[in-house]
């Protein structure tokens, strides 16, 4: 009695496993590149920088009044902020003053918000907004210097963490870009990725890495984002865990390929 040959189901089998194989390792790797390229979800911008105007917070209060029971609360919070101003103590105000007295320093508020400064004596920032800084020093430092040519910046306390030169807290104008923020914390390590990077809010995620990648492109300053003190910029880092993943799974298909064929060839 003649049997079929099984040759070619044998053959068939062998490249159906190798197949499979090979087929597992293209789906891994597109699975994996799939949930890369995927686009991240935005993240809604803030409505008011901390350097907007009396003018522009007053708007937006009275608009807020008019709405539900949580923008009635944010309008409350508004109306403080126009009657107390922006500073508090702790926060740090750089200061360039030329004139019969040249002056370049950074002036930290103290309690009862208000600075102290040398040969001029305290000046109170009740009830200024950050907008209004500069015109507020002017007129004030103007009671004692003639003719004085005064810049006042208010400073943002945030914090450049991850792959950075000098990760850690920094006082910072709130005009700058964040790329400047990031290149005054040393700048990006060779590990970053900077299209990862991401900016927090304590444990809230203020602008996703889509969202910060926006700003870095555009040019985005610390203020149009309505930075405050306290934020983080977290520089993303290279990840090597995909390679990884790819190293293993072409691994373990080598060794089922060679034990796959030296079965067959015992046969």
């Amino acid at each position: 009695m003649r049997f079929p040959s099984t040759h070619n189901r044998t053959f068939g089998s062998r490249s159906a496993a190798a197949k499979l194989l090979v087929g597992m390792f293209l789906v891994a790797g597109c699975s994996h590149a799939s949930a890369s390229a995927q686009p991240q979800q935005a993240t809604p911008l803030p409505t008011m920088q901390p350097m907007a105007t009396r003018a522009d917070l007053t708007a937006l209060a009275d608009r807020l009044e008019r709405g539900t029971t949580a923008e009635r609360v944010r309008a409350a919070a508004l109306r403080v902020r126009l009657r107390d101003g922006d500073f508090q103590a702790g926060d740090r105000i750089a200061l360039q003053i030329e004139g019969n007295v040249s002056l370049y320093d950074t002036a930290a508020v103290a309690a009862g918000s208000k600075i102290d400064l040398k040969d001029i004596g305290e000046i109170p920032l009740n009830g200024v907004l950050r907008s209004e800084l500069q015109d507020h020093m002017s007129k004030q430092i103007a009671r004692y210097i003639r003719d004085a040519r005064v810049k006042a910046t208010p400073l943002v306390r945030v914090s450049v963490l991850g792959p950075v030169g000098k990760p850690g807290f920094y006082f910072m104008p709130s005009d700058i870009p964040v790329t400047e923020a990031i290149m005054r914390a040393g700048g990006p390590a060779g590990t970053a990725d900077l299209r990862k990077t991401v900016i927090r809010r304590g444990t809230e995620e203020l602008y996703d890495s889509r969202n910060t990648q926006t700003a870095l492109d555009e040019g985005r300053t610390l203020d149009q984002l309505s930075l405050r003190d306290g934020d983080s910029i977290e520089v993303g880092e290279k990840s090597t865990r995909s390679w990884q993943q790819i190293a293993g799974i072409l691994s373990l298909a080598t060794s089922l390929l060679i034990a796959i064929k030296y079965g067959f060839s015992r046969r």
